[in-house]
C-alpha cells in the first residue's frame, strides 16, 4: 500500500520534531539520525518556507557539533531560500550563523563582512 501525501506530511513533522527534542536533551547523534529520516520526507511537503527551516535547524546541529563544512552547507541553504522568500529576520540569522562558521574557520575578514551586511540590512 502506498503512502498518502498526508502521511509523508506527518512523517516529516515526526521525525523533525523528535529530532529537534533530541537537540534539546544535546543527544546530537540521534537528532542527526532523525533529521536524516525526515529529510527524505521534506521534499514531499513542496514548501520552500519549511525546507529552510529544516536547513537551518540542521545548520544549526552540525554547527553545535563543531561540522562546521556540514552545517555552513545547510545555513546557506537555509539563507538563499529565506533570502529569496524575503523573510527577512531569518535569513540575517542564517548570516549571522554563516559568520560564525567563519570566525570557527578562522577567516575573520569574512566573518566580519558577513556581519556588518547583516547589521546595514537589519537597519533598512
Amino acid at each position: 500500500m502506498a503512502e498518502s501525501s498526508l502521511d509523508r506530511t506527518l512523517n516529516y513533522f515526526y521525525y523533525f520534531v523528535s529530532a529537534q527534542k533530541e537537540y534539546v536533551h544535546e543527544r546530537y547523534c540521534s537528532a542527526i539520525k532523525l533529521l536524516r529520516k525526515a529529510e527524505k520526507f521534506l521534499a514531499c511537503l513542496h514548501d520552500d518556507a519549511e525546507e529552510a527551516e529544516f536547513s537551518m535547524y540542521a545548520g544549526v546541529l552540525f554547527y553545535r557539533i563543531n561540522q562546521y563544512p556540514v552545517a555552513a552547507s545547510y545555513m546557506e541553504e537555509a539563507y538563499r531560500i529565506f533570502k529569496r522568500l524575503n523573510y527577512e529576520e531569518p535569513y540575517l540569522n542564517a548570516q549571522i550563523v554563516l559568520a560564525g562558521i567563519d570566525s570557527e574557520l578562522g577567516h575573520s575578514q569574512k566573518a566580519q563582512v558577513k556581519l556588518k551586511e547583516a547589521l546595514s540590512e537589519s537597519d533598512k
